[in-house]
C-alpha cells in the first residue's frame, strides 16, 4: 500500500473518513484489475484475511520505519519508538486473534461486537505495556488526548462498513475494516510524534529506559 504523507493525513482528518474510503476503494479497484499485487484477494475479502496489507504495513513499520524515527534526543526518540512498537505489536496480535473466530462472520452484530471489543482491548493492552515499560505518565495521557478521537472515528467507521449494503459478506466487510485499520497506522505515527514534540518542557529531565530526556 502506498505511503500516506502527513499532509494527506491532515487533509483526511479535516474532511473525514469518506475521503479515506474513496481513496482506499480506488486503490483496491486498481489492485483487483491489475492482479499484480500479492494478497489482493485478502484486500477484497476473497482470500485469507491474514494476508491483508494491514499486517504487512505493521510489519514494515516495525522492521524498517520505527527503528529510524528520530526526534533529536535519544531519550525522546526511544520513547517515541517504543510507544509505536508496543502499540503496533498489540494491535497486530489482537486482530489476528480476532480473525481466528469463525463466529464473527456469521452476522453483522457478531462482527460489530467483535471489532468493538478488539479496539477496546488494543487500547488497554498498549497502555498496559507502556506503563510496564515505565513511560512517563504525561506522555501516555497526552497521547490519549490526541488519539482517542481517532479511536472514536474508527469505531464509527466500523459501524458504517458493517451497516453498508455495498458488501456481500461479513468477510468482505472485515476486509474493508482492515483497510481502515491500515490507514490508522499512519495516523498513529503522526499522533505519537505530535505528542512528544508538544511535551517539550514537561518531559525535559525525565528518564526513560536509562536515558534522560534533555530537549
Amino acid at each position: 500500500m502506498p505511503e500516506i504523507t502527513e499532509p494527506m493525513i491532515k487533509l483526511i482528518l479535516e474532511y473525514g473518513f469518506v475521503a479515506v474510503f474513496l481513496s482506499c476503494s480506488s486503490l483496491l479497484l486498481f489492485r483487483y484489475f491489475s492482479g499484480k499485487i500479492t494478497g489482493v484477494n485478502a484486500e477484497i475479502g476473497k482470500g485469507d484475511l491474514r494476508d491483508h496489507s494491514f499486517f504487512q504495513k505493521i510489519d514494515f513499520a516495525l522492521e524498517y520505519k520505527i527503528p529510524h524515527l528520530d526526534l533529536g534526543d535519544k531519550g525522546r526518540s526511544r520513547l517515541f519508538q517504543d510507544m509505536l512498537a508496543q502499540k503496533f505489536i498489540a494491535w497486530k496480535q489482537i486482530i489476528l486473534l480476532l480473525l481466528e473466530k469463525e463466529e464473527i462472520f456469521k452476522s453483522d452484530s457478531e462482527l460489530l461486537n467483535a471489532n468493538t471489543k478488539a479496539i477496546t482491548a488494543v487500547v488497554k493492552e498498549y497502555e498496559r505495556r507502556w506503563k510496564q515499560l515505565g513511560m512517563p505518565r504525561i506522555a501516555i495521557q497526552k497521547f490519549g488526548k490526541w488519539h482517542n478521537e481517532r479511536v472514536k472515528y474508527i469505531m464509527e467507521n466500523v459501524k458504517d462498513i458493517i451497516n453498508s449494503s455495498y458488501y456481500d459478506t461479513e468477510k468482505e466487510k472485515m476486509a474493508a475494516i482492515l483497510c481502515s485499520y491500515s490507514f490508522m497506522v499512519d495516523v498513529t505515527i503522526v499522533d505519537a510524534e505530535r505528542t512528544l514534540r508538544v511535551l517539550n518542557g514537561e518531559l525535559e529531565g525525565k528518564e526513560y529506559q536509562g536515558l534522560k530526556i534533555s530537549i
